[in-house]
């Protein structure tokens, strides 16, 4: 089913680099043998001679201008055009040398879990994280780089597929940490049990049931067939919500050209699922792939080489795409988590005598506030801390007394430690306090400006609460 015909039958959910959504749902129900409007994938300039009249069919598709479609694919090489006009992505390989330090810790949970983990069990939406193999048939990338149908091989680093290695196991546990803490803002399930069909595909408008697969497969096959076995990840764009949204699944990741590295591995799958919900790369001027500042980078550029990386609005210096990653993920069917704590004094979360606590920041504007009483006079230390395993959130605290004034507010310095490790992130308060009612606001923040460190607009995620017993 071409793109004509696509137009005609639906109004497509696409939403632009601006991040404006033109509409929640996207209809394609692609025939054994769809429709072509060019010949072969193509890419650059010679998918705009290619396209030729049916060029602006596909920027109408992606609510882009002509203009902007063509630029973006002459100033983009990663960006092809499938023989339907659909776009999809090839990521290049990284170029710099692997750190010392990029070997996984061990993983936190039992190796009998590691197929079985969930961030967020009864949501709606899913984002599987496939390590373990299998099929891929009825897709696209069997219709158009004639990926066979048989079983693609399992993750795999020492050579024996029939069973999971120790490293295996810490390596796909802390996969899952990454890409889990990257969508924690969202009510998804990032998940590595195999959820069934159903829960993937999108079968009707009515159907509100659906997400992704990605798949972590070393396929040399596959990488060969859809790369030349130079990429590190493969994905269609904005399909996420389509009707049968399977078509255009899996999201591929290649582990053996990402050199097996853990974090490489985590951020190309939450690069991958960020095509499949609509986004598109965030690069400058001059390059299609921007690698970041300080210890900053976007998830939709390069996000290998610097420790923080986080969802982006274009806010660096010389960013070419606005895009409001956020809104076009909600825009694209993901929804945000409902608040889990209030966000005035008013509706403050009571913790009472109870020295810990947990919540996540969802947005830019999210600021938890929770109360906690002492029945006793002392030195108390209040700690706040982001995910341990590759967080986005940089944190703040403050407290006030039951008053509402505030006593004291922390929020150190953001730095680099290493390429997996930032610094800075947590936030701690530690004076004397009598006994009584006090306040907690929990927020994320950034450092410095957007074009020397990073703003609040990425700055999402779980956070953990202590506080010491009076001293």
């Amino acid at each position: 089913m071409n793109v004509r015909t696509l137009l005609a039958i639906a109004t497509l959910g696409v939403t632009a680099l601006t991040g404006a959504s033109v509409a929640t749902a996207g209809a394609h129900a692609p025939s054994a043998d769809p429709d072509r409007i060019i010949e072969r994938n193509v890419s650059g300039g010679a998918a705009v001679r290619a396209l030729g009249d049916d060029l602006d069919l596909v920027a109408e598709r992606y609510d882009k201008t002509p203009a902007a479609l063509a630029s973006l694919l002459r100033s983009d090489s990663s960006l092809w055009v499938d023989p339907t006009g659909m776009l999809h992505v090839k990521e290049p390989l990284p170029t710099q040398p692997v750190e010392s330090t990029a070997t996984p810790q061990p993983g936190p949970f039992p190796n009998a879990n590691t197929f079985n983990l969930h961030s967020r069990v009864g949501a709606a939406k899913t984002i599987f994280l496939d390590f373990d193999g299998g099929p891929v048939s009825g897709t696209a990338w069997n219709d158009f780089y004639a990926i066979p149908t048989t079983s693609q091989p399992a993750f795999d680093l020492d050579g024996n597929p029939a069973t999971w290695s120790q490293a295996e196991h810490d390596t796909i546990q802390s996969v899952y940490q990454r890409v889990a803490e990257d969508f924690r803002p969202f009510d998804v399930d990032v998940t590595t049990q195999d959820p069934g069909a159903a829960a993937l595909s999108r079968t009707s408008a009515g159907d509100t049931q659906f997400g992704t697969r990605v798949l972590i497969s070393p396929s040399t096959d596959a990488a060969t067939k859809i790369c030349g076995n130079a990429c590190g990840g493969v994905a269609f764009v904005d399909v996420f919500d389509f009707i049968p949204s399977s078509y255009y699944q899996p999201a591929w990741v290649f582990p053996q050209l990402l050199s097996n590295v853990d974090k490489y591995i985590a951020e190309a799958a939450s690069h991958e699922a960020g095509h499949n919900l609509g986004l598109f790369h965030d690069g400058t001027s001059s390059v299609g792939y921007y690698t970041g500042h300080h210890n900053w980078a976007p998830i939709m550029g390069v996000g290998y080489y610097e420790p923080l990386v986080q969802w982006s609005s274009g806010e660096y210096g010389d960013a070419n795409n606005t895009q409001d990653d956020i809104a076009v993920m909600q825009g694209n069917g993901l929804p945000l988590r409902t608040d889990d704590h209030g966000s005035s004094f008013g509706a403050a979360t009571a913790m009472g005598t109870v020295r810990k606590a947990a919540g996540v920041i969802e947005q830019r504007n999210d600021v938890d506030v929770l109360s906690f009483r002492r029945n006793c006079g002392g030195r108390t230390t209040i700690t706040v801390k982001p995910f341990e395993t590759s967080p986005n959130l940089d944190v703040r605290v403050r407290l006030h007394t039951a008053g509402l004034a505030q006593l004291k507010s922390s929020n150190p310095a953001s730095g680099e430690a290493s390429f997996d490790l930032a610094t800075g992130l947590d936030a701690t308060i530690s004076r004397k306090l009598g006994a009584g009612t006090y306040y907690l606001t929990v927020d994320g923040v950034g450092t410095l400006t957007p074009g020397t460190g990073y703003s609040d607009y990425g700055s999402l995620g779980r956070y953990s609460i202590r506080i010491s017993r009076c001293a």
